[in-house]
């Protein structure tokens, strides 16, 4: 069970000298105690055990507030904005020449986005302490909770947002309904990613047997982790391609318009066929990909619409589980939240960004997949490493605080690429306009190197990407 703390970064952190992730304190342990501790009798959280009921029911609904009308009315202006956007790039791809291809669907938005100037801030990230133990059982979700809403609370701030997969999701919210009362700050969301995957395995399975699969195989391979939402974003693209030859004749005919669009997919209704391609295909995959933009332009709004119009599908298809959580989730967020709870999600709080920058928000379980669990998996990690008891014992007891001190240095060093780079002259910069090389990927050839006594070979290899990154 591993524990990843995040920070959003706010405007008065620009003009606070003390807006730095809070890192771990790194005990110090003589060398008596390192030989007579046996270290896998250790744990860095004591476990807590849960002795409240094993199904406990959900509290009922005595607040029927609703969500507020400016929230609806600003939410339509996103769907809104959604939908003319991504008509806009089919319109782009339908029309283009062979000479101007056009450009990929997260491509454009990008494009979209940055024109309209707005960056977001990088999300601060600290690892927590791993925890031994079976990451679904009650005893591990409660200690994870503590642990969390302690940490989180001694930094002032008083609600508790925890994300987590459905497994972990569906643990927690029992654990909170055991106790309404003693958990009522700690607010559990389920994680997007899997959210999002098992929509579009909810896709797959509704279009089984209508031929999709043999469209999809023309182009890729795989096409089973495809249907079944576990390649999540190779099937994106495929459903996308399909969708846009589906719809490439309407286009052509001078049907450009959102109105004339819905006009012509409400008349191929009529058919059995063309009813099962158009509710269980074209419709859903807009929806999914309305999902993607909530998150990556931080839209809660938006985001809790699409869940809602996820719901029918997940019964549909019979994803009964996150039917019935996803169910709860968006009665207990839409009538039972206050307000200074919803205004962290509504400021677009509920997502995470590896970098500053526009079109770069990603779902929070996803930001723990490529963080936090990537590295515990690669090379250098747990996964092959050992089956010794001490040697596990003492890599868990020290793989989060040697990766605080890795993201210290990562910082370091990052800063210092700035600074690097926005002190170049004018001549500098006149050279690289003549010679053509912007820092782009094909053009930077440049490389730095860093000191052997300084790092490992991957925190190396980081500096160097971010260094990439920076050009960029």
């Amino acid at each position: 069970m591993v524990v990843e703390v995040t920070q959003q970064p706010t405007d008065e952190d620009d003009e606070s000298d003390d807006c730095s992730t809070p890192h771990p304190i790194i005990p110090r342990v003589s060398k008596t105690e390192m030989d007579t501790t046996k270290l896998s009798e250790l744990s860095p959280i004591t476990i807590q055990h849960y002795d409240g009921p094993k199904n406990p029911l959900p509290p009922s609904v005595d607040v029927h507030t609703g969500v507020p009308y400016r929230v609806v009315e600003h939410g339509m202006d996103d769907i809104s904005k959604s939908l003319k956007a991504d008509l806009e790039w089919l319109t782009k791809v339908v029309t283009s020449d062979d000479d101007e291809p056009p450009s990929e669907w997260s491509g454009y938005m990008n494009y979209l986005a940055r024109e309209d100037g707005f960056v977001s801030k990088a999300t601060r990230y600290m690892y927590g302490p791993l925890i031994d133990s079976t990451p679904s059982h009650p005893d591990t979700v409660l200690t994870s909770m503590l642990y969390i809403e302690e940490f989180i609370m001694s930094h002032g701030q008083q609600y508790v947002h925890l994300v987590a997969d459905l497994q972990l999701f569906k643990v927690a919210i029992q654990i909170k309904w055991s106790d309404p009362t003693r958990w009522k700050y700690l607010l559990v969301r389920p994680g997007g990613m899997h959210t999002l995957m098992s929509f579009l395995g909810c896709i797959g399975t509704l279009m089984k047997g209508s031929g999709l699969d043999e469209l999809l195989s023309a182009a890729y391979k795989g096409v089973n982790s495809m249907l079944n939402g576990k390649a999540w974003p190779k099937a994106l693209r495929g459903f996308r391609m399909v969708v846009t030859a589906l719809l490439k004749n309407t286009i052509d005919s001078g049907k450009r318009t959102l109105d004339e669009i819905g006009d012509i997919l409400e008349s191929t209704r009529s058919s059995k066929t063309s009813r099962l391609w158009v509710d269980c295909f074209i419709h859903p995959v807009i929806l999914a990909h309305m999902f993607i933009r909530a998150e990556r332009e931080g839209k809660y709004g938006l985001h809790m619409y699409c869940l809602t119009r996820m719901l029918p599908y997940f019964f549909a298809a019979g994803h009964w589980n996150y039917a019935r959580h996803i169910t709860w989730h968006l009665i207990e967020f839409q009538t039972q939240m206050d307000e200074e709870a919803l205004a962290v999600f509504y400021t677009g709080h509920h997502v995470c960004r590896h970098m500053d920058g526009t079109w770069n928000g990603v779902f929070a379980d996803q930001f723990g997949e490529q963080t936090y669990i990537r590295y515990g998996k690669a090379k250098g990690g747990l996964v092959g490493l050992t089956l010794s008891p001490d040697q596990v014992a003492r890599w868990i007891l020290s793989y989060h605080i040697c990766n605080a001190v890795s993201l210290v240095m990562d910082d370091m060093f990052r800063d210092h690429e700035d600074d690097k780079y926005d002190r170049r002259t004018d001549k500098h910069r006149e050279a690289q306009e003549e010679t053509g090389c912007t820092g782009s990927k094909e053009n930077t050839t440049e490389t730095r190197e860093v000191s052997p006594s300084i790092g490992t070979k991957r925190q190396r290899s980081t500096v160097q990407h971010r260094k990439w990154t920076c050009c960029r």
